[in-house]
């Protein structure tokens, strides 16, 4: 999208948040508005690319960090959610494993296989798989298991940078 429209949409999911003055005098471009949520936590998209394909598709929130990891076709192949515990901190709480035929152009016509995983801060660990059967019609298989053990969670934790204005 370009900026403009980016813009709109933005404002579209904050307006009832953000008041005009502030959206006038902080939002002139979708960087701006990026810095100004970040610091202020309300809601902001970013998008992050690598060698000029969409890679990864980020949604900040007050309480969450959602990340999107993206395929050729623009798919979501895999995902985490990071709760903010603190003011520095974040939890890595939720992980997303998808798989595909490879078949299909639409992504939920194509997704054969979804893995969730869902970790709590005191190790505990819960993996639902999703199976989707297509013949001779559509069914979901379902299945969820919970660790007999507490995990390891150390490494879920990750530092939660603030911006700093320069």
């Amino acid at each position: 999208m370009d900026e403009e429209k980016s813009l709109s949409n933005i404002k579209t999911r904050v307006e009832d948040d953000v008041s005009k003055a502030i959206w006038k005098e902080y939002v002139k471009t979708t960087k701006d508005w990026a810095k100004y949520a970040h610091e202020h936590n309300f809601w902001y998209p970013t998008t992050v690319y690598k060698n000029n394909e969409p890679f990864a598709y980020i949604v900040n929130t007050e309480k969450t960090v959602h990340i999107k990891f993206l395929n050729e076709k623009l798919f979501w192949t895999g995902g985490m959610v990071f709760k903010k515990e603190n003011s520095d901190k974040m939890f890595l709480s939720e992980v997303w494993i998808r798989r595909y035929a490879g078949k299909n152009d639409e992504m939920l016509k194509d997704l054969l296989q979804d893995q969730h995983l869902v970790f709590t801060p005191k190790g505990n660990l819960t993996l639902t798989t999703e199976t989707i059967i297509r013949e001779p019609f559509v069914k979901i298989e379902r299945e969820e298991k919970e660790a007999a053990y507490p995990v390891n969670v150390s490494q879920n934790w990750k530092k939660y940078t603030k911006i700093r204005r320069i």
